[in-house]
């Protein structure tokens, strides 16, 4: 399979995401001065909203594109073709609406559930199958693994911005939890 057509597309998603996550905490007025941590683009100045959210615009039709491209080097039958489409579409969607809209998720506190179902199990799950067509198990573990890895990052980073967050409405799961007990699920996630 096209190993370089599945590396770009990862990373397109992943830029997808943080463009999304720094434009929806900017539009939410969450991303201010007080922010503990390093600057994003809007914040320090470096690019406008506008600027950002046509950027946002460009990595959706970017990261559409090359999972098509993917999904077209490596299904064997239509029912692989829809169902990953579809699971494409919803990873766009996913990474979109952590942060923006009326109702971002993220803000409700189940952004470590999303990490772990799209970076864990439908990111490795999925390419797994894209490259044998078929499940296994054993695939399970690693995973679930990623997945973890993959909360654990964020979940440290919203335990960074505890306060910052409770005060823009941002209830992360750390923010729900409070600063004693976010560790304490650090330390058991």
């Amino acid at each position: 399979m096209g190993d370089d057509t599945l590396f770009t597309h990862h990373n397109l998603l992943q830029i997808l995401s943080n463009f999304a996550n720094d434009y929806g905490d900017h539009q939410k007025g969450s991303d201010t001065k007080e922010r503990i941590g390093p600057l994003r683009g809007i914040q320090k100045g470096g690019i406008s909203a506008i600027e950002l959210k046509w950027g946002l615009i460009l990595m959706v039709v970017a990261s559409f594109i090359s999972g098509s491209l993917l999904i077209g080097i490596a299904y064997e039958n239509l029912s692989d073709l829809l169902t990953f489409a579809a699971l494409g579409v919803l990873a766009i969607i996913a990474a979109i609406t952590y942060t923006v809209g009326a109702k971002p998720y993220g803000y409700m506190g189940l952004g470590d559930i999303s990490v772990l179902l799209f970076f864990g199990l439908l990111g490795v799950g999925g390419t797994y199958y894209l490259q044998t067509h078929s499940f296994d198990s054993k695939i399970l573990l690693p995973a679930i693994s990623s997945g973890l890895l993959a909360g654990a990052v964020l979940n440290i980073n919203n335990l960074r911005d505890i306060e910052q967050d409770a005060k823009a409405g941002k209830n992360t799961l750390a923010v729900r939890l409070g600063a004693y007990k976010g560790r304490v699920y650090h330390c058991i996630y």
